[in-house]
């Protein structure tokens, strides 16, 4: 494993600086990786982060999402020759041996299936309930969530670089689909698990509600348009991303701001239909 060559990307926006140094403790103890922070703040936004060639900092021009930065990450991880690239989220949680546990994953899972492009980690919100749901875990899936997925660099170039036009939402989806349609295989594994938070949270008398803000609706509710036009979308999938975006609309009375979130998810049906990228 100390033979690879190994880039974890963190897409930055207002972070919070304890939880970026826990990630850099986590990782920088690797000789045969570096860690790229992608920044989206809009603003000059301090950081008491020391950096170097093994911590890269990058401050964009422009806000260009997690589906840019994504997409830049990916272009340098080509061009200085890394065998993998790992996403995380600024507020993704890691256990210790999340980066060499992750590897020896994919090293094993690769003789199972030698078109393995990605592995993801098992994870969960440690805000939300604990359910006792069944997955497919340890074998070909369908969709793996971008924070905290190990790719093989050679099939992502054979794949092709995450889409900056969704900026925000189904990024991963639409990755994940596209391989698939190339003839890769993508296993979410058992034996690492990783904490995530996925959008915000509400408890409404017993129901615990979870959303997201506006402006994610908007991307929500647009990006499924650009779903739908990729022919390797299949039809159920389709169709369950249809059935969620209904469910979430359900909830927007509920939520802390409706009318903004009624207007996003308007703005975003209109943007959908004409195919508007920004």
């Amino acid at each position: 494993m100390e033979n690879y060559k190994l880039i974890v990307v963190i897409v930055l926006y207002y972070p919070c600086e304890k939880q970026l140094l826990d990630l850099i403790s986590i990782c920088r103890k690797y000789f045969y990786l570096k860690i790229l922070f992608f920044d989206n703040t809009p603003i000059c936004y301090p950081l008491n982060i020391k950096f170097s060639n093994k911590i890269i900092y990058f401050k964009s021009k422009k806000i260009v999402g997690i589906g840019g930065a994504h997409y830049y990450a990916a272009q340098m991880a080509v061009k200085e020759k890394f065998d993998f690239i790992i996403f995380l989220d600024q507020d993704s949680y890691l256990p210790n041996s999340f980066i060499q546990d992750m590897l020896a994953e994919f090293k094993k899972f690769k003789k199972i299936y030698p078109h393995l492009a990605a592995i993801g980690p098992n994870w969960h919100d440690y805000r939300r309930p604990k359910k006792n749901k069944k997955e497919d875990l340890n074998k070909p899936v369908t969709m793996l969530i971008s924070s905290g997925t190990l790719i093989a660099v050679s099939a992502m170039q054979d794949i092709g670089f995450p889409k900056k036009e969704y900026f925000i939402d189904h990024i991963d989806t639409e990755w994940c689909f596209r391989a698939i349609n190339k003839g890769y295989d993508l296993v979410k594994v058992s034996n690492v698990s990783m904490a995530h938070e996925i959008g915000e949270v509400k408890t409404v008398g017993r129901w615990f509600l979870q959303y997201h803000k506006p402006n994610r609706y908007y991307y929500c509710i647009r990006n499924s348009f650009f779903i739908f036009s990729e022919k390797w979308i299949p039809l159920s999938s389709r169709i369950y991303i249809l059935v969620r975006n209904l469910f979430e609309i359900i909830k927007i009375p509920f939520l802390p701001k409706p009318l903004s979130t009624c207007y996003a998810v308007w703005q975003g049906l209109k943007d959908g239909i004409r195919f508007k990228k920004l």
